[in-house]
């Protein structure tokens, strides 16, 4: 079942004039609490829940692929919006989707296959975590000392040191991620995680068999896709792929690019990913989807819990 948007919004959009398009949202995690430091990815469900139900009010909700099917055949009559969720978290499984089940909303997961065979969380999600939970007010790491002693500076830590690990070679940026980890002296958290794990196998043959989700590639790793060899693309997207159908017997159509900004995947990723069979990919270039963007390169809208109601026209 979908949620059509109010009358009044129907009646707003139409005495505009407006060419309806596709807003797809991206989210990531949903904490049931407000995190001890703020990471933008992840946002409390009082916040989450606030903001869906104002997109449900405003928009026609659809699943993704029927969503762009319509827009590109210009069959649609109002604006619709489509729900994402990146990554793969355990919290999604567990807060996002019955909430989003309960409103009767469709949603996309695009999933990193390798830390669910590993049961192991990502790396930026292990970072964040041990700021979130370390006793150390200061540490000193690649040659300056980082204060730790609030909120505030904690924010800013993992930040910086997120972006400082992206630009290491994809291969060894989970050994740099522990050893700083182990700098913060928290002890790594397991799959089960509350927060910061990672769903399994079976959470995901059970979303994909209940209807309301449907699963996407995200890359076996969460690579950076222009960081790599075209060899190396092909395997980590077509491995992506072959994990979701052995574990669901259902090939993913649709991707999601890892980071999504426009350097981070290159042009010939389009060619990979149509060889691969896959019909719609996604990036995190801020905008709404028009039938003019190309379908290996399509725009999304960021939310986040301070400013993410404002991108809800």
């Amino acid at each position: 079942m979908t949620r059509s948007p109010t009358f009044a919004a129907r009646m707003f959009y139409r005495f505009r004039g407006e060419t309806p398009g596709v807003t797809i949202f991206s989210y990531h995690g949903v904490a049931p609490e407000p995190l001890p430091v703020d990471y933008p990815s992840f946002m409390p469900l009082t916040v989450f829940r606030r903001q869906v139900e104002r997109i449900g009010r405003r928009y026609d909700v659809l699943p993704l692929e029927e969503a762009l099917e319509r827009l590109w055949r210009g069959r649609l009559r109002f604006p619709a919006a489509v729900l994402t969720f990146d990554d793969g978290y355990r919290n999604n499984h567990e807060i996002a989707f019955p909430l989003l089940r309960r409103l009767g909303l469709p949603a996309a997961l695009f999933v990193c296959t390798a830390p669910v065979a590993a049961r192991r969380t990502f790396w930026f999600a292990r970072l964040h975590r041990a700021l979130c939970l370390t006793a150390r007010r200061e540490v000193d790491w690649q040659g300056a000392r980082h204060d730790l002693s609030s909120r505030t500076s904690r924010a800013t830590a993992s930040s910086r040191w997120r972006a400082a690990l992206k630009q290491l070679p994809p291969v060894e940026i989970d050994a740099a991620c522990d050893a700083l980890c182990g700098l913060l002296e928290v002890p790594e958290g397991g799959p089960a995680d509350p927060v910061f794990g990672v769903m399994d196998e079976a959470a995901l043959r059970e979303l994909d068999a209940g209807g309301l989700v449907v699963l996407g590639g995200h890359t076996r790793h969460h690579w950076i896709l222009s960081r790599l060899q075209m060899a190396e693309q092909a395997a980590e997207i077509a491995g992506c792929a072959d994990d979701l159908e052995r574990w669901t017997g259902r090939r993913p159509r649709c991707f999601a690019y890892p980071n999504g900004k426009a350097e981070d995947f290159p042009a010939d990723c389009g060619a990979i990913l149509g060889a691969l069979g896959f019909k719609a990919a996604l990036t995190t270039i801020h905008g709404d989807c028009v039938r003019e963007h190309p379908w290996w390169c399509l725009p999304r809208i960021g939310m986040d819990a301070k400013h993410g109601e404002r991108r809800i026209r």
